[in-house]
């Protein structure tokens, strides 16, 4: 199991609160380090993307130059993508950038995960975690109770 299925398996909220906010931390660090690495791999292969491109470019430019032949800009770049060595460079890239997508929800995933954290630890803390509904309708009209009256205008 990869790292990026490992952390993802660890994503839902399991029912002892208290060793998921623990591991949070660690597993948002993970993320956020896979995220990095990923990253900077797309990054690098998108630098190898414009060698493969220029280098093909160049021999086309060669070719075309030994051959006597008349080509454009258009040209060039057509048959730039046609090439095999930049298919490959190309599909490389996007599948880095695709990793780069996986890891940046998966990373959005984890921070939505760590505002769950705080509005359970807050429910909990009020005791509502423990007592359900009724507590709630309790603290609602509680709430209700304590706020101070608008005084309304009288209608016309």
């Amino acid at each position: 199991m990869s790292d990026f299925q490992r952390l993802q398996a660890a994503l839902p909220i399991s029912h002892d609160l208290e060793v998921d906010i623990q591991a949070h931390v660690s597993f948002y660090y993970e993320v956020v380090k896979g995220l990095a690495q990923a990253e900077n791999e797309m990054e690098s292969l998108k630098f190898d993307l414009s060698q493969t491109e220029s280098a093909v470019q160049e021999g086309i430019r060669q070719e075309a130059e030994t051959s006597g032949a008349k080509t454009t800009e258009a040209r060039i770049q057509a048959q730039v993508q046609q090439d095999a060595l930049y298919q490959a460079a190309f599909r490389e890239h996007l599948a880095a950038r695709s990793r780069v997508k996986d890891w940046t929800a998966l990373r959005d995933a984890y921070e939505a995960r760590g505002y769950c954290f705080n509005n359970l630890t807050q429910l909990a803390s009020r005791g509502l975690g423990s007592h359900g509904i009724s507590s709630y309708e309790e603290l609602r009209k509680q709430s209700a109770a304590a706020r101070p009256k608008v005084p309304t205008r009288p209608s016309r």
